[in-house]
């Protein structure tokens, strides 16, 4: 019986490896953020984070597709919108509309390179309120956490 115990305490679930990726800032900066799977149960369900994320972006007429996905964010350099405290592994709700593309201040020379196909807002998935929001690239979902 012993050994059971052994053998079951090693066979514990692998850690889950983050998705990293590309993402244009609202001052025109890029920056990578890092993504993995939320953990246990948000206060905020799907549906709330859908209609709250929808109202920090213009153009949402434009989304061939809307995905929201319950991660844990970091942007390494960044601080939340609504509550200023670091996005470090925050657990967010991470709402992305495909079509909707996203670009820097038109202003900035970097509009060209940093333009994003996609937009995304994370909204903080215990309050609701807003953390941040950037563009994405197309493949966003492909590997998804």
């Amino acid at each position: 019986m012993a050994v059971l115990v052994v053998v079951l305490l090693s066979c514990s679930a692998p850690e889950a490896v983050p998705i990293s990726v590309i993402v244009t800032l609202g001052d025109g900066s890029v920056e990578t953020a890092t993504l993995l799977p939320g953990v246990g149960t948000p206060a905020l369900s799907e549906a709330q984070a859908r209609a709250e994320a929808g109202k920090y972006l213009n153009g949402l007429q434009e989304a061939t597709s809307v995905a929201a996905r319950y991660v844990r964010l970091t942007l390494p350099n960044q601080l939340a919108v609504a509550d200023h405290r670091s996005i470090d592994e925050r657990t967010v709700w991470l709402v992305s509309y495909a079509g909707v593309g996203f670009s820097g201040p038109m202003q900035c020379e970097c509009t060209a390179i940093s333009a994003q196909p996609n937009s995304s807002v994370a909204l903080d998935a215990a309050s609701g309120q807003l953390v941040a929001s950037f563009g994405t690239p197309a493949d966003l979902w492909s590997k998804r956490p």
